[in-house]
């Protein structure tokens, strides 16, 4: 079972896929998971699809907590994920919680730039990858039973 003080972060940022990241916010807090969606900015930024989720607390604030990070969720495809690269933060934030070995999750298109981003091979066991075909929702029960 996860410590009271462990976190689960859904990275948030424009045009990521907001179905996938309130799939994964809804299951995992329902497994009694503490998840926070952290934004790259204080602002409410609108998904792939239209629908605008605000988040839970900036970057900044969970660059401060990654010695809790358990896990990172990135809902985005790879167009996504290689707009993440011009900010400097985000490497810094998902290099911290790797350190902490939190487990990284993202769509699998995206698997090979999110590993890069945080510093680690792509074919190692710190990136998880999900896939529609796969459905979301049970993979993120799968990790919700993982991480707790």
């Amino acid at each position: 079972m996860g410590k009271v003080d462990d976190y689960v972060f859904v990275l948030w940022a424009e045009r990521f896929d907001e179905a996938a990241a309130a799939v994964f916010v809804a299951e995992l807090r329902e497994a009694g998971l503490r998840v926070k969606l952290v934004s790259l900015s204080s602002r409410p930024a609108p998904g792939a699809h239209g629908l605008i989720l605000a988040p839970d607390m900036t970057l900044e604030k969970a660059i401060s907590l990654t010695s809790n990070a358990v896990c990172v969720v990135v809902p985005a495809v790879l167009p996504g994920i290689n707009r993440l690269q011009d900010d400097p933060r985000v490497s810094d934030f998902l290099v911290k919680t790797r350190n902490n070995h939190a487990v990284l999750v993202t769509e699998s298109t995206s698997a090979a730039a999110l590993a890069n981003l945080a510093g680690v091979s792509p074919s190692s066991n710190g990136v998880l990858a999900y896939s529609e075909a796969q459905g979301v929702q049970e993979f993120a029960r799968q990790l919700a039973s993982r991480l707790h």
